[in-house]
């Protein structure tokens, strides 16, 4: 009787506390805020990457925003700050940015792809391709198994789930369709290969969360019960994304020759104040993708970024004259992706 009651009393601490309401409603929120960022980030970059007096160099901008991410980083970990009981980031260790590796270097990949495809194609054009990239992700799910078995339990949701898809593909290439006139063969080509960067990106944080909380020196002062119910703290893979980033972007902007195009730019306080605003664009981005895919799944966050096009299709763009087949390709494109959510909440 007395072993049943310790083992009783130790089974009530090893349960960890559930989040607050705030917490919780902030996780559920997390896609639209990623939709609104993402809407500004795209807008902002596009607008300064391939206007006359923007910063052509995409590299050196993923640069700026990973060492202000970085600082960021430092902060929260100095100052021990939390957000509802827990660290906005777990103690950095060598050892698990070693294992982040493979995450910052298909991060670097896919900003890179993305940013430079997006600087020679029209906004429309780009989203239209972006969204078929949730076909790829559904597929490096189901090789994963990270698919969700309810999606997967019945013939009616794999129908559902394959006809949601297909409508997705269909809204895409009616957006294709529209009076693009000169259609950049070499973005087109950037644009479907960072689809499946992303997905990969994506697949790659959820296999990697759980050797980087084991990397945390703090992993060997728990029990092995108490840390298959810790989660990382939102701001850990961040950092280890930023970290590997900052360096490896900025070799490459060296390579490229961006930075001594910028040497013999004429700086401005509009072009600094806009690095920065990128940058915290950048940030409040990639968290909010990152709580999207712990919370939800890969897939959530490549139908939020699905969902981000569909104002920006709305935009005044001198490149691109919207139609009414654009229009009925955003319309498919919600259709396909509310089919989809339904299909795979079982």
């Amino acid at each position: 009787m007395r072993a049943r009651a310790v083992g009783r009393r130790r089974s009530k601490r090893l349960v960890a506390a559930p989040p607050s309401p705030f917490a919780q409603a902030l996780q559920l929120a997390a896609p639209a805020a990623y939709i609104l960022f993402a809407i500004a980030a795209v807008a902002g970059n596009k607008v300064f990457l391939s206007g006359s007096s923007g910063i052509n160099a995409p590299f050196f901008l993923m640069t700026c925003q990973a060492v202000v991410a970085l600082a960021c980083s430092a902060a929260f970990f100095a100052t021990g700050a939390t957000w509802s009981g827990r660290p906005l980031i777990d103690p950095p260790s060598w050892q698990a940015l070693r294992r982040a590796l493979p995450l910052g270097a298909s991060a670097v990949l896919n900003t890179g792809l993305g940013l430079t495809a997006l600087r020679s194609m029209p906004v429309p054009l780009y989203g239209a391709v972006r969204r078929s990239g949730v076909v790829v992700t559904l597929a490096m799910e189901t090789l994963t198994g990270q698919a969700p078995a309810a999606a997967l339990s019945t013939r009616t949701r794999v129908a559902t789930a394959v006809a949601s898809v297909l409508v997705v593909v269909g809204a895409a290439a009616a957006a294709v369709a529209q009076g693009v006139r000169d259609v950049p063969l070499l973005g087109l080509a950037l644009t479907l290969t960072s689809n499946v960067v992303t997905a990969v990106n994506g697949s790659l944080v959820s296999a990697l969360s759980v050797g980087l909380l084991d990397a945390s020196p703090t992993a060997s002062r728990a029990g092995p019960d108490l840390k298959q119910k810790r989660r990382l703290a939102p701001f850990t893979l961040m950092f280890y994304n930023a970290a590997v980033m900052a360096p490896l972007s900025l070799l490459i902007a060296l390579a490229t020759g961006e930075l001594a195009v910028l040497r013999t730019m004429q700086w401005s306080g509009a072009t600094v104040a806009y690095l920065l605003l990128s940058s915290v664009l950048g940030i409040c981005v990639t968290v909010c993708a990152f709580w999207t895919t712990e919370a939800f799944s890969p897939l959530a966050s490549a139908i939020a970024g699905n969902i981000k096009d569909v104002p920006l299709l709305f935009m005044p763009w001198s490149d691109f004259t919207p139609t009414l087949l654009g229009y009925a390709g955003v319309a498919l494109n919600l259709g396909g992706s509310s089919l989809f959510v339904l299909a795979r909440s079982g």
